[in-house]
Order: C-alpha cells, then sequence, then structure tokens
C-alpha cells in the first residue's frame, strides 16, 4: 500500500520534463513502472481510491465481498486503470522483477529463487504483461500458504524476494543518469548497503520518503494514500529543483 509514494515521485517527473528510456520495478513498483511508461500518470492515484472500497484479507480463505487478498485486489481493483495500449505505443522498455522459484534438487543446496526480469516494449500480449505483474506483487502465504504464479511452466512469487532495487535489469554502466526511487525500509536498508560509487561515468539520483510513511503496509485509507502521494509529489519536487 505503500506504493502510492511512487505516484507523487511520477506526477513530479511527469511535471518536469523529465523522460526515461528504460523503466524497471518490483513489487508494487512494477505497476509505477508500468503506468509511468504508459504515460497514464493521472490515473494511478484512481487506483488507490477504487482500493478504498475494499479492506484488504490475509489470506482467500477469509475472502468476502469487501475483504480480499492482495492478488485479487491487484488483479480486479488496480490493474484495470491501466491503459495498456498507451503502454504498447511507448518507446520505453518496462523491466519486471520476478522471483522463479527453483526445483527441489537446488532448495536442498540453499538455492530457493532466482531473479528473473519480464520485459515489454512495443506489442505485447497483455496477458503476460498482468501475469508478470501479478508475480512481481505476489507475496509468499497471503495468497496461498503454497499458492505462486504460474507463468510458462515455471512458478513466482514476490520480486522483493530476490532485491528490492531492480538496477541488475541492465548494465547501469551504459546509462549516464540513473533514478532511484525506495519507499520501504528494507529497500532503503538494501540500498545502503549497494556500492555504487563504482560507477564513475553514470549519476545515481536518489529519491527516499523524507519523513516516515504515513501508511502502514497493509493499511488501506484514503487519507493517508493522499498524505502518501503528496510526500512522493514533495520529495521528488525537492530533487528535481535542487538539481538545477
Amino acid at each position: 500500500m505503500r506504493g502510492v509514494y511512487y505516484a507523487g515521485v511520477m506526477t513530479a517527473l511527469d511535471e518536469a520534463g523529465i523522460a526515461f528510456s528504460d523503466i524497471a520495478g518490483v513489487s508494487v513498483g512494477s505497476t509505477a513502472a508500468a503506468w509511468h511508461a504508459a504515460g497514464d500518470i493521472h490515473q494511478v492515484f484512481g487506483a488507490w481510491e477504487a482500493l478504498c472500497n475494499y479492506r484488504l484479507s490475509p489470506h482467500p480463505v477469509f475472502n468476502s465481498s469487501k475483504s480480499r487478498n492482495l492478488d485479487w485486489l491487484i488483479t480486479n481493483v488496480s490493474l484495470p486503470f491501466l491503459d495498456v495500449n498507451r503502454l504498447k505505443a511507448s518507446s520505453i522498455c518496462v523491466h519486471i522483477a520476478t522471483s522463479k522459484i527453483l526445483s527441489p534438487l537446488k532448495m536442498l543446496k540453499g538455492q530457493a529463487f532466482e531473479r528473473e526480469y519480464f520485459r515489454f516494449q512495443g506489442n505485447f500480449q497483455e496477458e503476460k504483461l498482468v501475469d508478470a505483474i501479478r508475480a512481481s506483487c505476489y507475496m509468499p502465504f497471503i495468497n496461498g500458504v503454497f499458492s505462486a504464479k504460474l507463468i510458462d511452466g515455471n512458478r513466482y512469487l514476490d520480486g522483493g524476494l530476490t532485491g528490492r532495487i531492480p538496477v541488475d535489469c541492465v548494465d547501469l554502466s551504459d546509462f549516464n543518469e540513473v533514478w532511484i526511487v525506495v519507499a520501504s525500509p528494507n529497500g532503503m536498508r538494501e540500498l545502503a548497503s549497494m556500492h555504487l560509487s563504482g560507477y564513475k561515468d553514470t549519476e545515481f539520483i536518489i529519491i527516499t520518503p523524507s519523513i516516515n510513511m504515513p501508511i502502514g503496509k497493509g493499511e488501506i485509507d484514503l487519507k493517508k494514500f493522499k498524505a502518501a502521494f503528496q510526500l512522493g509529489l514533495s520529495d521528488a519536487r525537492t530533487i528535481i529543483r535542487n538539481r538545477k
């Protein structure tokens, strides 16, 4: 639910006319990446407003007409707001990070997951995009104890299990600017451990919440959504203004 912070950041980037050749997202960031690439930023907050018609169920067994698990909400409430045709018309390449579940043999050797990216640019199957986003957001246990998203015979879980910052989607040395937006405390701890100074010709612009996020992990509250959106908008505007 903290992903609404990204909507505020996206709005500020759009206001400033800052364009990207590639956008990568993991977990809820995958939805932000797709919306940003589609140039459909004004529709983003509508998805969070629509969520306020529901409560978050901790598991599908507790689903009711007004209480739904996360995968159901993403599939049936959030993603219908995304204009896929606009995304197909975009020149931006969207990279969606997922965690592929490995074979039992590899698990016995201590390797449970492997990072895998799904990439979308130009004409693609809408169903594949939806599946990739659902996979990237498919948190363990809350969608079913042994449940996972099945794509082309492989099983996937939340992309955050193999890294919360998807900068490994491309060779960063190919870019003169890389913008990184992190909304979660775990992501910020991961960011602090990264060694970005080795890219001498690449400038990194990092946007993180300037204060504690006004919304908790599982809260569905329109007032708090708006506060998180405004925080993202303000933080990004400040970074953009200071770079001028």
